[in-house]
């Protein structure tokens, strides 16, 4: 067999940001078995090897000193190791097979074969923990808007990202490069739930002779209400001063319970023709929080137009103690209603 270039491709919030964490950290461990992780590629304070990804989608954030398709054939040709990229933003490429031609061509020239792993989550599931990148990207949009969005063509755009929730879409687009190997695994079916322990499986790696101690199931952790709230009101307003930053943590202190689509947007997902069929098809697990069996708030009511309003007037009541309790409360009972039923 010849020499391979494994491209992790994400897709998004499925421990990619874990995974760079500890291979940048164990670069020189990984070589000793035979693995390059470049130290190119990679954008100044980033373990990933964005700059790449950024390329291929003409992302604004894309730098040429940061590295690129050429550099990357140099190395192809001088390294005997298998090389591994990674980058979350791959999956803005996953689409559109032309944007790979360059780096098939090189990687034939230097006689390797691209081998795309792709790690696949319940559409429902990844949607829910993407909406908060989009908020911390600058989306302002509501968060039933997005839903629907999603529904009507199976993907979201923004800036140059793109997410994609048709995954047999994406298996026909990688299968028009010739030569390339394609490999999906199940987010929430992963050896020992653990991207670092089952991406090393798959590709070969010996995890017992690398440090995985490195804080990297920390990388992207649970993100407060108030801190998203900061952000979707951010987006809204274009900016939020002082007196707003500290109404909303007043207004979400001591409410606790995980973000969730309430049961109709949950219904229209796993209704969904295509989402359906692909879970048949890649044997996607579901996710345990489908059962809504913790405590939960209902992400269409936090993340909309009516507490975006309910903000406003509370800052109009600044001077009115009574009036601007009672109104926190209503609305923190507003979000958690149980049932989680349609707005």
């Amino acid at each position: 067999m010849g020499r391979e270039i494994f491209i992790h491709c994400g897709l998004h919030k499925t421990g990619t940001t874990a995974l760079q964490n500890v291979f940048f950290l164990n670069a020189r461990e990984l070589f000793q078995q035979g693995f390059l992780y470049p130290k190119a590629f990679i954008p100044p304070k980033l373990t990933g090897h964005h700059n790449l990804a950024w390329e291929l989608s003409r992302d604004r954030r894309y730098r040429i000193g940061n590295g690129n398709t050429n550099l990357l054939s140099q190395k192809m040709a001088e390294h005997r190791s298998e090389i591994i990229l990674s980058s979350e933003d791959f999956e803005g490429s996953l689409l559109h097979p032309e944007r790979w031609t360059d780096l098939k061509v090189a990687s034939e020239q230097a006689g390797r074969t691209l081998v795309f792993v792709v790690y696949l989550r319940d559409q429902l599931e990844y949607f829910e923990s993407l909406y908060g990148e989009l908020l911390w990207a600058g989306c302002g949009d509501e968060f039933s808007t997005i839903a629907s969005r999603i529904i009507e063509s199976r993907k979201i755009c923004f800036k140059e990202w793109e997410f994609c929730f048709d995954f047999s879409s994406i298996g026909c687009a990688l299968q028009q490069i010739d030569g390339a190997r394609v490999i999906f695994r199940d987010y929430n079916a992963m050896r020992e739930a653990c991207t670092i322990k089952d991406f090393s499986s798959v590709v070969g790696i010996d995890c017992g002779k690398i440090n995985l101690n490195v804080a990297a199931n920390k990388a992207n952790g649970r993100k407060s209400l108030d801190f998203l709230m900061k952000l979707f009101i951010r987006n809204r307003l274009g900016a939020i001063n002082q007196e707003i930053a500290n109404l909303i943590e007043e207004l979400c202190h001591g409410v606790d319970g995980l973000i969730r689509a309430p049961t109709y947007i949950k219904k229209m997902f796993l209704d969904h023709e295509d989402f359906r069929r692909d879970r048949l098809k890649f044997q996607l697990c579901s996710p345990k929080s489908h059962a809504y069996q913790h405590s939960t708030l209902n992400a269409e009511r936090v993340f909309s137009f009516r507490t975006q309003l309910a903000v406003l007037e509370l800052l109009e009541h600044r001077e009115h103690a009574h009036t601007r309790s009672v109104l926190m409360q209503m609305w923190r009972n507003w979000i958690s209603e149980t049932g989680m039923q349609n707005t």
